[in-house]
């Protein structure tokens, strides 16, 4: 638990879950982007609101402004609903199979059982 409070994924790497802890890190680092990038522009439309009197324009620039913080606000509970399922994940989860089970064919042409353990 302690592992993902501090990186999100990283407790679903340590139990071996690679893929989680991929979608895990990669989705929160994508929804923190999001959240820069629509506040950024959300920031750049009301200045640009300052900058003219044209009544046209300040209604776009202004609906534009609350669409961004609209995507951003998105983003944010997308972060928060991922970084939470990261934590529970990383508690309940089991982790990575250890020992894996296949069918195995040997060359005197009989057929078995192969078992692998993994560290």
């Amino acid at each position: 638990l302690w592992r993902s409070l501090i990186i999100p994924g990283w407790g679903q790497f340590h139990k071996g879950s690679y893929a989680k802890g991929g979608i895990m890190l990669g989705g929160c680092a994508l929804t923190a982007a999001g959240i820069i990038f629509c506040e950024s522009m959300r920031k750049d439309c009301y200045a640009k609101t300052a900058q003219t009197h044209d009544a046209n324009l300040l209604r776009r620039y202004s609906a534009q402004a609350a669409n961004y913080a609209t995507a951003r606000n998105i983003c944010i509970g997308a972060a928060a609903a991922l970084y939470l399922y990261n934590l529970i994940d990383a508690v309940a989860a089991p982790g990575a199979r250890r020992l894996i089970i296949t069918p195995a064919a040997y060359s005197d042409n009989s057929l078995g059982i192969s078992a692998s353990l993994k560290f």
